[in-house]
């Protein structure tokens, strides 16, 4: 495709330039957000207003580099002539938009190798592997098809739910094509030290990553320094390299300084790896394969039986605990409470358990416990026009002494009976476990019922065991149902 100095000025002035979200780029395909920009190209997320698909659409930059950007869409003209590997960025038929030339690639869910390794975790070995086995299928297609990619670095590569995925071609060459005039091109710390472009190249650059997902680092001779590599004459691979007994040739084959000893292609690399005998010595550093008893699976086995078995019959005793801890609000727990309670028991019943061990110290202690009273619900057969007064009569069975408290209560539609208004909380001090209540209801001024005892400790928990969570009270016939909450503040 031929262009004049006029059109490509135009092109990149006006239309050629950036996208906006909803433009549309070759009448059939929808911008939905800018994901990158390159040297020479900027890359677009965008989807087929066809089929309803999501690709990837790369446009060039600017003039300089339409020729290099037609190179790279010959390259996957030439590729698409063969089977391509699933570990091969997809590419769909160039479009035009306006003379400007565009190819719509697949758009691939992931992150890139380069993220995965700037994160800084450690990745398994076996994933390792895997990930060096997946570029070496997409780099063996290409190879197949004639091209040196020239640039295999983790920034090329994206780690998707099916697997590595190799990309971008704007660097790769035709083998045929090769000769002493073609310049070297990479990314530093990923290049080889070779004088000639050669499938033997990409070699290396595998042999780079794989060395750097081991050990967290480049190799020492190929370390990028400034703008070129720093390479030695002579390749030593670091003892620490003793644990991946397996993969220690193969990385020492990619990375030999003279392109002639490497793998002639990624073909034969791969080849090597899925080698059976291969597979089993790859991690013999790390003692994985090493033979086990034939009784120590059946013995694992058992264990885990066993222990879901616990982990099932626990977390049930658990819940009937914590039911039992809220029926009876009591600290009478069994030995074999005591036994499993630090395993076991749920958040709620250790809450509760500490709930009731801090109100029984309030009230064993000689000052007694001060408690606020802050709500009251009473419901009952009633129109809602009555007034109702709770009057709680504390008494000392110690001293005799004794302390009222009255609580209006006013007729609330939203909670459906009658209800403590906050501002009538009360506080009481003084109250101990020998503490005894008398429960009052007037109505009206006269008293309705009057004949319900209860221990302080018992008095604003033992309306909540009930499945409704009241306290059914009954007189002459007359059925109240009755709430009563407050808490312990403190012991002082």
């Amino acid at each position: 495709m031929d262009f004049s100095d006029d059109e490509l000025k135009g092109l990149i002035e006006g239309e050629g330039g950036a996208f906006d979200p909803g433009e549309v780029i070759g009448n059939n395909y929808e911008v939905l957000e800018f994901v990158k920009e390159g040297a020479d190209a900027e890359v677009y997320r965008v989807r087929n207003l066809t089929d309803g698909q999501e690709y990837a659409a790369k446009v060039p930059k600017n003039a300089n580099a339409y020729g290099q950007f037609e190179h790279e869409i010959e390259l996957y003209n030439i590729l698409s002539k063969h089977k391509t590997s699933e570990h091969l960025a997809r590419i769909h038929p160039s479009i035009d938009h306006h003379g400007c030339p565009v190819f719509i690639m697949e758009f691939l869910h992931g992150h890139t190798l380069a993220e995965e390794v700037k994160s800084g975790k450690a990745l398994r070995p076996r994933y390792i592997v895997r990930i060096i086995k997946d570029i070496l299928s997409g780099l063996a297609e290409l190879h197949r098809a004639g091209i040196i990619h020239c640039d295999v670095n983790p920034n090329n590569i994206m780690l998707t739910r099916h697997g590595a995925v190799l990309f971008d071609l704007s660097a790769g060459v035709l083998y045929d094509k090769v000769d002493t005039r073609t310049p070297r091109r990479g990314t530093k710390g990923y290049m080889p030290p070779d004088e000639h472009l050669s499938y033997a190249w990409d070699i290396y650059s595998v042999g780079v990553i794989y060395y750097q997902l081991l050990l967290g680092d480049y190799p020492a001779w190929t370390r990028p320094i400034g703008g070129v590599n720093e390479t030695t004459k002579s390749l030593s691979i670091p003892e620490k390299f003793g644990r991946y007994l397996g993969a220690r040739p193969i990385v020492e084959k990619a990375l030999r300084l003279d392109p002639e000893q490497r793998y002639r292609d990624a073909q034969q690399m791969l080849a090597q790896m899925r080698n059976p005998v291969h597979s089993q010595r790859l991690f013999a550093g790390m003692n994985i394969f090493k033979r086990r008893h034939p009784l120590s699976f059946y013995v694992l086995a058992g264990l885990s039986t066993v222990v879901i078995a616990v982990v099932l019959i626990g977390s049930r005793w658990s819940a009937e605990r914590t039911e039992d801890l809220r029926q009876t609000y009591s600290l009478n727990l069994s030995e074999l409470d005591h036994g499993l309670a630090g395993c076991f028991l749920s958040w709620e019943a250790w809450g509760l358990k500490k709930e009731i061990q801090v109100q029984q110290s309030a009230l064993d202690s000689p000052e007694g416990a001060i408690v606020k009273i802050d709500e009251v619900l009473l419901r009952l057969d009633d129109d809602g026009k009555n007034e109702y007064t709770l009057t709680l009569e504390f008494t000392s069975l110690a001293n005799g002494e004794a302390e009222s408290v009255e609580f209006p209560l006013e007729w609330s539609e939203a909670k459906g009976g009658y209800c403590l208004n906050q501002k009538h909380a009360k506080v009481v001090k003084g109250v101990t476990s020998r503490t005894r209540v008398l429960i009052k209801l007037k109505r009206h001024r006269s008293i309705v019922w009057d004949k319900k005892y209860s221990t302080p400790g018992r008095l604003f928990q033992e309306l909540q065991p009930a499945p409704d969570g009241w306290m059914h009270l009954e007189d002459d016939g007359m059925t109240f149902r009755l709430r009563i909450g407050g808490a312990y503040l403190s012991s002082h």
